[in-house]
């Protein structure tokens, strides 16, 4: 059976350092620490490359979206809804002034609500159409 401490006892003493050669830099994934080997920099720049092929892959199997497309949908999205409940005082005011039945003065104004909200309700905000709910 082979002693660990012996044998590094003995792999330091029967070996030689190459000159102008630093000990190996423990280094963390993702970065190359001063004084890093040029093994380290280049596992480094793999693990990356990498991780941006899967991230490619990701995009182009549908699994992941840029958060820009998001953020530009949502807003659409709430741009759209808010233009409906802001119309709805125009298009349920006559039809409220001529009715006299609270529950069908609800009905009106929660078939209004729910058709605005319907827009975000759906789901899907970045394949929505957003002028097919008008």
């Amino acid at each position: 059976m082979i002693e660990p401490i012996a044998a590094d006892a003995q792999w330091a003493a029967n070996s030689r350092r190459r000159t102008g050669s630093s000990p190996a830099v423990p280094v963390r994934s993702g970065s190359v620490a001063p004084g890093a080997t040029y093994e380290d920099a280049r596992r480094v720049r793999e693990e990356a490359e990498a991780q941006l092929a899967m991230l490619r892959l990701q995009e182009q199997r549908g699994e992941l979206i840029r958060v820009d497309a998001v953020r530009h949908a949502v807003a659409r999205r709430l741009s759209i809804l808010r233009e409906r409940f802001l119309g709805i005082p125009d298009r349920v005011a006559t039809g409220l002034a001529a009715t006299t039945d609270p529950v069908a003065v609800h009905q009106i104004l929660e078939d209004e609500i729910r058709g605005a909200l319907s827009l975000v309700a759906d789901g899907d905000l970045l394949n929505s159409q957003e002028g097919s709910h008008a």
